[in-house]
């Protein structure tokens, strides 16, 4: 599996380009903005995307889907209790200061337990609310892409209109800290971790 990181938009969300080595297609996970820069990473790779995949819809992990649609014409997929916040990103643009070009509707709404074909990738749907209320994390093998739900020693903040800090508690509990302490973790924002290592030293979960 080939796992390609790109720090991207105004807020450096972290942008993967996650490939299937024997197929060539890919999938792009959450990108923030630098739609040419993306585009450009894909060709020099020789890989051909399939499906964007969004782990939430606040519009730093969204500003490169217009481009990217409009260079590549690859669904668009986002968790369906989200489907709101992503219509109106343009609006939570203006809100923070930072021009926003809305991108086409989604393509589909994802749910728990949906499954993504990338190649011969399988990308499992987690449900894990919390930061958005339809906020997902992607499970790729050994690799859960974690959006802004868990960070390398922190979760995502909770203060944002939807958000919830019981509910995002609740689902790494509940739902990352079931995966194999193994499982590499790639945040939307700095850098990787490892769900064993959270487990040990994040301090929202240390008794």
């Amino acid at each position: 599996m080939i796992v390609d990181k790109y720090v991207t938009g105004p807020i450096d969300c972290c942008t993967y380009i996650v490939g299937c080595e024997e197929s060539g297609e890919a999938a792009i996970i959450d990108p923030g903005g630098d739609a040419p820069r993306l585009i450009e990473a894909v060709r020099e790779r020789g890989l051909s995307p399939t499906v964007i995949l969004c782990t939430h819809a606040h519009f730093d992990h969204l500003g490169g889907v217009a481009g990217l649609v409009s260079e590549f014409g690859i669904p668009v997929c986002v968790g369906k209790r989200d489907e709101a916040l992503y219509l109106d990103m343009e609006e939570q643009g203006r809100m923070f200061g930072v021009p926003v070009r809305q991108a086409p509707p989604p393509d589909r709404l994802l749910s728990d337990g949906d499954v993504i074909r990338v190649g011969k990738l399988s990308v499992s749907v987690i449900e894990t609310p919390g930061h958005t209320p339809g906020g997902l994390c992607f499970l790729v093998g050994g690799a859960l892409f974690s959006g802004d739900t868990l960070f390398d020693r922190s979760i995502g903040r909770t203060d944002l209109p939807g958000g919830s800090f019981g509910d995002i508690l609740k689902s790494i509990r509940e739902r990352l800290f079931s995966l194999p302490d193994e499982t590499v973790v790639y945040p939307g924002h700095e850098g990787s971790t490892t769900i064993g290592a959270e487990k040990r030293f994040n301090p929202y979960f240390r008794n």
